[in-house]
């Protein structure tokens, strides 16, 4: 056995070892979660660069590991020839956390909340100088970036708008400062059976300044997608 004092003599070394490791892991858990945001955007935008005929690019990601939610700010999708110069898709900011209420029941579920959402939808002469759809190519992108099944999404100062620059006159309609509210949404096709298992609802300004207001019962993802929708436009002042 050692003697009394050598045992004393390492108690202070081995205490100092012990703080060093730690202290280790605490920089090295800093550092972690100090790059985590960079490596998500890196990620983020090299899977948005891979959206067929499309361009995807996000400025900033955020980290929340104490909700278990990431955001992205400054968002932008556009069509990849250039021929087109409205972008499909924009959102200053978008969050995504996980939906605790329901991982309580068991379900590992998201919610959503965007601002400054902008989708524009443009037919052109030909296809190329056109942007009217994402087709099912655009899931594979969707689950990546959201991985799990959304229960709720909540959209504010929203815009959805339509140009026709193949028509005379030139047709440019707009839904402007628009709230969507959705439920129900999923990443695969419903197995449950039902018919209708997502919720839309849409309240916006319309051209001259009418109140619109859109309801919307949908199966996005079946083979076949199909909805049930309805449109009221209230105090319309438009020009006679």
């Amino acid at each position: 056995m050692l003697p009394a004092r050598a045992r004393a003599r390492r108690r202070p070394r081995a205490a100092r070892i012990a703080w060093l490791v730690m202290a280790g892991v605490v920089v090295l858990f800093v550092a972690a979660r100090l790059a985590l945001p960079f490596i998500l955007r890196d990620a983020i935008n090299r899977r948005l660069d891979h959206i067929p005929d499309y361009a995807g690019h996000v400025d900033e990601v955020g980290v929340h590991l104490w909700r278990g939610a990431y955001s992205m700010h400054g968002l932008e999708i556009v069509k990849r020839n250039g021929q087109v110069r409205e972008r499909f898709f924009s959102a200053r900011d978008i969050d995504f956390s996980v939906a605790w209420r329901e991982l309580f029941r068991g379900k590992f579920v998201s919610d959503i909340y965007a601002d400054g959402v902008n989708l524009n939808f443009v037919k052109g002469p030909d296809p190329g100088t056109s942007q009217l759809e994402a087709d099912r190519r655009w899931q594979d992108v969707i689950n990546d970036l959201f991985p799990i099944d959304i229960t709720f999404l909540k959209i504010t100062d929203g815009q959805l708008r339509f140009v026709n620059t193949a028509s005379h006159p030139r047709v440019d309609v707009r839904v402007a400062h628009a709230t969507v509210l959705a439920t129900g949404l999923r990443n695969r096709p419903s197995n449950a059976g039902e018919i209708y298992p997502a919720f839309i609802g849409i309240e916006g300004e319309s051209i001259g300044g009418g109140k619109l207001k859109i309801v919307t019962h949908a199966e996005p993802l079946a083979a076949t997608p199909h909805f049930y929708l309805k449109l009221q436009v209230e105090a319309c002042r438009c020009r006679r």
